[in-house]
């Protein structure tokens, strides 16, 4: 039995292009409280301290009104700014917090807000200071911005690459299973092999969608049913299903065909390898926070514990809501009394 866990942290990026969105409350906070740090430390590298509060407002209003002014430009273009390439889209960014350091420092002059030098010199210096330091600290940001969209993009490839084989991977267990039954049954019950090829069809149309998609528990559970029928006739009187289900609880979403292999586990290696067969429960409930699920199968006696088809099964599923969810869904494993439990929990989404 399989019981160590492992999670994999996993945040898929909502948008294509490199530049946050600086219309959101946290980036106007980040942009405000960069401002005020680099307002305060060229405060602390100004010649003239005797007035230091005063110079630090002045400054500290300066840099705002720069920061904010480029942000919210950047926040208005940025629908038109990312159908351009990175590097023209970066050019044309850089131009526009020039000019609005630019405008801004003009402004500044004209309105004497802050302590320059007399004279055409000392002018021209603080002109030519503000644009170098403003394309400078605008180009790190830009840069920064994208290599972390880099580096989001390839771990979301990576992610659904892993995802498209993990699913694949489940794909043979319908195949398998389900013909032997449709075998059993063409010869003595043709209108139930008909039926089993339905079933057979739904799950592998489902099998067949989009990797890493997300579906309603409704449908999930409905898929579950399919496979249950198939069972049931393969079985016959020696599977038992006991089926408790919270309706408050189908609308939460969870990956396609996450059930179905913890039901094949449940009957595989535990049900039918019990003469008498067995009692499959399967428990959903709706939480505050999330769905919990519980799918309970009787342990076969003189069974070797090692269970490689149990274990791989048990471990794709591990990955796959490990690379959706990260640490917030559970999955775990327990066996007593006889009865080996799976308990299954979901987020509710946002």
């Amino acid at each position: 039995m399989k019981r160590k866990q492992q999670w994999l942290a996993f945040t898929p990026p909502k948008d294509a292009f490199f530049l946050p969105d600086l219309c959101s409350v946290g980036a106007v906070f980040l942009v405000v409280l960069g401002g005020e740090l680099l307002a305060f430390l060229f405060t602390l590298m100004g010649s003239d301290l005797r007035q230091p509060w005063s110079e630090l407002g002045l400054t500290s209003l300066f840099i705002q009104w720069v920061a904010l002014g480029s942000a919210a430009l950047l926040c208005l273009g940025r629908r038109w700014l990312r159908r351009m390439a990175p590097a023209r889209a970066s050019l044309v960014m850089l131009a526009l917090v020039s000019a609005v350091c630019l405008l801004s420092s003009l402004v500044a002059l004209r309105l004497q807000v802050l302590t320059l030098p007399a004279g055409w010199q000392g002018q021209g210096l603080f002109l030519v200071r503000n644009l170098l330091v403003s394309v400078l600290l605008a180009g790190l940001a830009f840069r920064y911005f994208y290599l972390q969209h880099e580096m989001r993009q390839r771990l979301v490839t990576e992610s659904q690459a892993r995802i498209a084989a993990l699913q694949a991977r489940i794909q043979p267990h319908f195949l398998f299973n389900s013909m032997n039954i449709i075998a059993s049954l063409t010869r003595v019950d043709p209108i139930k092999a008909e039926r089993v090829v339905e079933d057979l069809a739904s799950l592998f149309r489902a099998s067949l969608e989009q990797p890493g998609t997300t579906v309603s528990l409704k449908r999930e559970l409905s898929l579950c049913r399919h496979y249950l029928d198939i069972e049931q006739l393969r079985l016959g009187e020696r599977l038992s299903v006991d089926w408790q289900v919270d309706d408050n609880a189908l609308v939460a979403s969870l990956p396609l065909l996450s059930l179905q292999p913890l039901l094949e586990n449940a009957i595989y290696h535990g049900i039918s390898r019990i003469t008498e067969g067995g009692l499959l429960s399967l428990s959903v409930r709706a939480r505050e926070r999330g769905v919990e699920i519980h799918i309970t199968n009787p342990v076969p006696r003189l069974v070797p514990r090692a269970e490689p088809g149990n274990q791989i099964a048990l471990g794709n599923l591990r990955e796959r809501l490990a690379l959706l969810y990260g640490t917030a869904a559970k999955l775990n494993l327990r066996e007593e009394d006889g009865q080996f439990c799976v308990s299954l929990w979901i987020p509710l989404s946002e």
